[in-house]
């Protein structure tokens, strides 16, 4: 690895990282973590393991510090105002913002549900109903008729299509996983950077996929397929001509 190619991975990295702090991570916090490891261990491959874990102790305490210093970055206010709002919720079970308390009612509102028909699930339809009764019955916020939408993967297909539905969804995304782990399998270090890609690709969207409804959202859901296929589509290419070489 030259120090050209060192010096591209952690710009493009930081530009990244700036890129998602100004535009808001619509629930991915965990993500920037993942990608400032994936871009230390990706720009110091040929330093030692401390020297590593040296480069991601700088680059999060110089993220942390232009968060906290840079007034006109929202990060701050949106952090405390999430956990101002569930420190409420926690406490009174009330909404009072748009980010964390909601989500926690939404969630609420879909276990309700899910839980009147735990196997199958209601659909789009029951789901509604069962909510506007939990609303009627005071169990959940009157807000949540006009939300419509719970911001979790894993919680809204439960309500929807119940614990058949969420094993489909585990299994498409472990399907993923062990997709590029096989080919990772093989040690070739063409191939060592797709499958990477590919492993991180369904994690990052799981975790994201806990703050909203990823396979519920067409755009989400056709650019998470794409990749998927693309990326094996590529690793199938590599395997194929290291067998043809050999």
């Amino acid at each position: 690895w030259s120090s050209d190619v060192c010096s591209s991975d952690l710009i493009g990295g930081i530009a990244g990282l700036l890129t998602s702090l100004l535009s808001g991570s619509k629930g991915g916090w965990l993500s920037l973590v993942m990608v400032i490891l994936l871009m230390a261990n990706s720009a110091g491959r040929s330093l030692s393991f401390i020297k590593r874990c040296l480069i991601v102790t700088v680059i999060l305490f110089l993220m942390t510090s232009l968060v906290a210093f840079v007034p006109k970055l929202p990060v701050v206010d949106r952090l405390v105002s999430a956990y101002e709002g569930t420190k409420v919720w926690i406490e009174t079970g009330k909404v009072t913002e748009g980010s964390a308390s909601i989500r926690l009612e939404a969630f609420k509102a879909g276990l309700i549900a899910g839980s009147h028909s735990p196997i199958f699930g209601l659909g789009r339809k029951g789901e509604l109903e069962v909510v506007r009764e939990a609303v009627e019955a005071g169990l959940v916020e009157e807000i949540m008729l006009e939300v419509n939408v719970i911001d979790n993967d894993f919680i809204s297909t439960f309500s929807k299509q119940g614990l058949i539905g969420l094993f489909g969804i585990f299994a498409a995304h472990l399907g993923v996983i062990l997709t590029f782990w096989r080919g990772r399998q093989l040690g070739l270090e063409s191939t060592k950077a797709l499958t990477t890609m590919g492993i991180l690709l369904t994690v990052l969207y799981v975790e994201f996929g806990l703050s909203i409804s990823i396979f519920g959202t067409a755009i989400f859901r056709t650019v998470y397929i794409s990749w998927a296929v693309l990326l094996a589509g590529l690793l199938i290419t590599q395997q194929r001509r290291y067998s043809y070489s050999e």
